[in-house]
């Protein structure tokens, strides 16, 4: 195990350097900046979808968040921690009061929670966007401090492991079965041959590591609700809040710069006059169709009035020829016309 960060450096690189850090504390003060993290990107994101008044400044609150909340947290696991030891709170009193108990994480997670939703519902934040907002980074901040408990020793093992490995496990290292915690903060156990550290006590018989559990646990759980938070429906808003987007870049809800969204109504003008971002082609549309009345039907040809026939005389008849012959025939069919008129028992009553 590793009680202070130079038991992890000598274990990396073999080097005596002296750094007397606890690793609980470092994992303390990581899961703190990561829960901050966390808690950051699902106020931007919330506040995106109109759960959260516009108004409120997200840095300035999760500051004030991790001020108190980490103050009073603590406060709450020192105060459970102590609680435990019934024993001298009614004998030994003072001696109670002055002795250091270690840290409770549900009394840590008691008054923290307590204390996040107090200064949530005094920003006009609803209990169901709070828990939302809260629930991957305590998982996460929980895993990493989990994890931390497992890398010092500090006493948080579970039982003695009396039954065997199961074969499903047998790829797994023996410790994550049954732990014997060397080198543990507590200096429990029995002394290690040859050690010249300042901890050098190893549990004689293995324990279930019960920390370690609970850190992939969570761990697990934190990827799950990460994953879901954006696919599953909220309906909770703000009253007065604008109208939540039908989608949202998770670009601009991290922060992280991209190219800019393609207009929603696109410009009337051609294409070649507005091409619009070479990253993503503007979407043209074409009005609909004009639908017109039909036409009224059309009103029949007048007819056209009787003509007299022309006089039959050689005078109207035409004389110029054509390519066709045309006029040779017409003078042709009028002379005969002529003739027989001529014949006609009208003309032969003159002779």
């Amino acid at each position: 195990m590793f009680p202070t960060l130079h038991y992890i450096v000598r274990w990396l690189t073999g080097w005596d350097i002296p750094l007397p850090i606890p690793t609980f504390g470092c994992c303390m003060a990581l899961s703190f900046w990561l829960a901050w993290w966390i808690f950051t990107l699902e106020c931007k994101r919330k506040q995106k979808l109109g759960q959260i008044p516009a108004s409120i400044s997200v840095p300035r609150l999760m500051d004030r968040l991790l001020l108190l909340c980490g103050l009073i947290g603590f406060a709450g696991a020192l105060l459970l921690a102590k609680l435990e030891d019934s024993y001298n709170l009614y004998h030994h009193p003072l001696n109670w009061l002055l002795t250091y108990h270690g840290l409770n994480y549900y009394g840590g997670l008691l008054f923290g929670t307590i204390t996040y939703l107090i200064i949530l519902h005094k920003k006009n934040i609803s209990l169901a966007t709070a828990l939302d907002i809260g629930s991957p980074g305590m998982m996460l901040a929980y895993a990493v401090g989990r994890w931390g408990c497992h890398l010092a020793g500090d006493g948080d093992w579970g039982v003695v492991a009396s039954s065997p490995k199961p074969r499903w496990l047998g790829w797994a290292p023996d410790w994550t079965w049954a732990a014997h915690y060397p080198h543990n903060v507590l200096r429990q156990g029995v002394f290690i041959p040859g050690c010249h550290l300042d901890y050098c006590t190893v549990l004689p018989q293995g324990v279930y590591p019960t920390s370690l559990y609970e850190a992939l646990t969570c761990l697990a759980l934190f990827f799950l609700l990460w994953y879901l938070r954006g696919r599953l429906p909220t309906t909770a808003r703000i009253p007065g809040a604008p109208p939540a987007p039908a989608t949202t870049d998770p670009r601009q809800v991290l922060g992280i710069p991209g190219p800019p969204p393609a207009p929603a109504n696109p410009s009337p003008l051609p294409a070649s006059a507005n091409p619009g971002p070479r990253h993503a082609p503007v979407a043209t549309t074409h009005p609909p169709a004009l639908s017109l009345p039909p036409l009224p039907p059309a009103a029949p040809p007048a007819p056209s009035p009787p003509t007299a026939p022309p006089a039959s005389s050689f005078s109207s008849m035409p004389c110029s020829p054509d390519s066709n012959g045309s006029s040779l025939n017409s003078s042709a069919s009028t002379r005969n016309t002529n003739s027989s008129a001529m014949h006609s028992p009208r003309h032969r009553s003159f002779r």
